[in-house]
């Protein structure tokens, strides 16, 4: 054994502490080595983190996920899912809206506008006062309008309703119009559909002079027309009534009167003159306020609006050709008329059909020889 002096054994001492203090300072340095390389991570373990983060900041979830490069993270607003940006981290991929659904399916979306996805959520498809995501409606009811209309409220009809030029809703309040019996003026405005004759039912062929159209009824009336189409010289002989001036000449053949036996054999019609009259007659002989009342009383193929014929109507049955009553008829007497003689009115006119058609007059007391031969308007 060797034995060094005290000078040796100091040189000892210290480089055990030398030795000490080195030990010490590996120790720190590991330490501090272990905490670094949490801190300071591989290249590849980097990327790692920033997938995570992206995936955080660009992916919405309903409840906390995971996935291979996400791990854990909790929901967070959606950003706007860039595509790519989250790797596989949103499983399927992005989603899409159904325009011809309501559902909303949980996942991600690209960000997009929702008039995008549906070109139908605009505001003119949208009842007006109605906000759909957004969108404030401005439909009317009754479908879109352009409002380019020119019509004013004394043009529509009254209780009609109506939009001009503007979304306003207008009320018509043009009145209807009415025809009258008693003038001729046509008034402007609405009116409903009708018949002229319906207005005034004197319209019709028996009041309107033959010969005469009005309103597409043809005239059958003439009071002045005797239905004579011969002509006779002063000696009686038959002769042409070319320029002659007589009856037959005046009116001639084109206004001979044309008569119908109706087939109820009860009645003939005057297709001149619009009248029906009775076949047949009193059958005796009356009064004149007797023909009067025989008439009026008178019911007969199915009509009981008969009349004692004017002293106008019972000339017609006169056959101005033959000199006496038209063949038509039964039997041809002496007929009163219901025409009082304006200068005697205890007098009426009558037909003496067997002394040439003549009308004189008598007293309406008379009874003796004179009778009744109904007439009605048939048109």
């Amino acid at each position: 054994m060797i034995f060094m002096g005290r000078k040796g054994q100091g040189a000892v001492e210290y480089l055990l502490i030398i030795g000490a203090a080195v030990v010490v300072a590996a120790i720190v340095i590991a330490v501090i080595v272990g905490i670094g390389s949490s801190a300071n991570p591989k290249p590849e373990e980097v990327t790692s983190e920033l997938d995570k983060l992206k995936c955080f900041e660009s992916c919405s979830y309903d409840s906390p996920t995971s996935d291979s490069n996400c791990e854990v993270i909790n929901p967070v607003s959606c950003k706007g899912n860039v595509p790519g940006s989250c790797g596989s981290s949103c499983s399927g991929g992005p989603q899409t809206l159904n325009p011809l659904s309501t559902n909303v399916s949980a996942g991600c979306y690209d960000a997009t506008a929702l008039n995008t996805v549906d070109p139908d959520l605009v505001v003119g498809n949208i009842k007006s006062g109605v906000n759909i995501f957004g969108v404030d409606g401005s439909l009317v009811e009754g479908g879109s309008c352009s409002y380019d209309g020119n019509a004013v409220v004394d043009k529509v009809l009254s209780g009609y309703s109506f939009y001009g030029n503007s979304s306003t809703l207008l009320h018509g309040s043009l009145p209807t119009q009415y025809l009258s019996p008693s003038s001729a003026v046509l008034s402007a405005g609405y009116y409903d559909a009708n018949t002229l004759s319906t207005v005034d039912p004197d319209l019709r062929a028996s009041r309107i002079k033959l010969g005469t159209s009005i309103f597409g009824f043809n005239g059958s009336f003439y009071q002045t027309m005797t239905g004579q189409t011969g002509c006779w010289d002063t000696g009686g002989a038959p002769r042409s009534c070319s320029g002659t001036g007589e009856d037959g000449n005046i009116y001639g053949a084109s206004y001979a009167r044309v008569w119908r036996v109706n087939s109820d054999n009860f009645t003939l019609s005057d297709l001149s003159s619009g009248l029906m009259w009775q076949k047949g007659s009193s059958g005796s002989t009356v009064t004149w306020q007797g023909a009067l009342d025989y008439c009026n009383n008178l019911s007969l193929a199915g009509y009981d609006d008969w009349h004692l014929p004017t002293k106008i109507e019972i000339g017609l049955i006169y056959d101005n050709q033959t000199g006496t009553c038209y063949s038509g008829f039964t039997g041809c007497i002496f007929y009163w008329s219901s025409t009082s003689v304006p200068s005697s009115p205890g007098s009426a006119f009558r037909l003496y059909s067997s002394n040439g058609g003549t009308l004189g007059f008598g007293s309406k007391s008379d009874g003796g020889t004179y009778g009744a031969r109904c007439v009605r308007l048939e048109n």
